[in-house]
């Protein structure tokens, strides 16, 4: 079954906590993200953000969040939970710069892969600000 009911153009937004590998130094996570950013190449309607706590229960640890164009866009890739489409597969195999980007990563903190433990949040309500 697709994701929700809700109206099918929402902003959808897909975050996923990550912990750097044992033993690691959180810098040099940073700098790798950092000075790799460039080969990260999403789906269309996509974007990538990586995030890092500043205060509350998950200080100094990291979070991906994918804004997601709408849950059509969600859907049209991975309309259920570690379920890929053709079309993402093929976009996988299209984009192996991303694909090489991400080996590397494994290799420096958590990474998905199925099962995933992440969350999509849709948008309900917001103001104009």
């Amino acid at each position: 079954m697709p994701h929700a009911q809700f109206d099918r153009q929402a902003r959808t937004n897909r975050r996923r906590q990550y912990g750097v590998a044992l033993g690691l130094a959180p810098e040099t996570f940073e700098d790798f993200i950092t000075g790799n950013i460039h080969r990260v190449e999403d789906y269309p309607g996509w974007k990538f953000h990586m995030l890092k706590g500043q205060g509350g229960s998950r200080l100094d640890q990291y979070a991906v969040m994918l804004e997601i164009e709408s849950l059509d866009s969600l859907n049209a890739f991975h309309p259920e939970l570690d379920v890929s489409t053709g079309k993402a597969l093929t976009f996988v195999r299209e984009h192996q710069e991303s694909e090489r980007m991400y080996e590397e990563w494994r290799e420096l903190a958590s990474f998905s892969g199925a099962p995933q433990l992440y969350t999509d949040y849709i948008t309900i309500a917001g103001n104009s600000g």
